[in-house]
């Protein structure tokens, strides 16, 4: 049995793929998607999942753009308000989550540079980058709420860092077989060179707030590093 859910996420992306077999289905889910996702779309598929008793073998944020990691916040935010068996919602046994930190910035200052700047920026227009820089601060909240909620991050992976390099392949949920195909460590160094570029080219026309050179720019950041499989 394999079946994969597509809920409502807007611009976002949000999926719940079922596995294992009719007597004993299971469960896992991948992003939330942007805000109010979750009150209006997510949240009741988790909740009939719940009531007929089913769990998340594993939640899995793809990357941390706000428009994947939104919806799993509040999920989480929920648990720990109701945690337990008082909560109509379905426990998570694992969190599959890079953070921007040791996937791109590793040390390099690059998370520092895009926090000041959008704090010293008054900037509009730059939607794109705002929504990065909310999405990581986002990720790393999902982070603490896992912690706070006993829920394994990264689990079995090399450093605690999902990698083509830190994965033993492929990974076996009962029947199912999951082989990580995205970041690969060169991947990463290319996408922290990016970033690097990207930051020396706009970074003074950003916090200056000069709008006629940023509307003449190439404003759109470098995708950040999904994990894909």
């Amino acid at each position: 049995m394999f079946n994969i859910q597509m809920v409502q996420a807007g611009f976002g992306d949000c999926f719940l793929v079922e596995f294992g077999t009719p007597g004993h289905p299971r469960h896992l889910l991948i992003d939330g998607g942007p805000a109010a996702v979750y009150e209006h779309h997510l949240r009741p598929v988790l909740k009939c999942l719940a009531s007929n008793g089913g769990t998340l073998d594993l939640v899995v944020l793809s990357h941390v753009d706000n428009d994947h990691a939104v919806g799993l916040l509040d999920y989480f935010a929920e648990m720990r308000e109701t945690p337990g068996a008082n909560s109509a919602l379905p426990p998570v046994s694992g969190l599959w989550h890079n953070s921007f930190s040791r996937t791109i910035d590793r040390g390099s200052g690059i998370e520092r540079r895009l926090q000041s700047l959008m704090t010293a920026s008054r900037a509009q227009v730059m939607t794109q980058t705002g929504n990065t820089v909310n999405g990581i601060r986002e990720g790393a909240a999902l982070r603490t709420a896992a912690l706070a909620l006993g829920i394994p991050i990264n689990a079995g992976f090399e450093d605690g860092l999902i990698t083509v390099e830190t994965s033993r392949q492929p990974l076996q949920f009962g029947n199912l077989l999951i082989t990580i195909a995205t970041p690969a460590e060169q991947q990463l160094e290319e996408l922290q060179t990016k970033w690097r570029a990207w930051l020396d080219k706009h970074e003074g026309a950003i916090a200056n707030d000069e709008f006629l050179v940023m509307a003449n720019s190439d404003m759109s950041v470098p995708n950040l590093s999904s994990i894909g499989f």
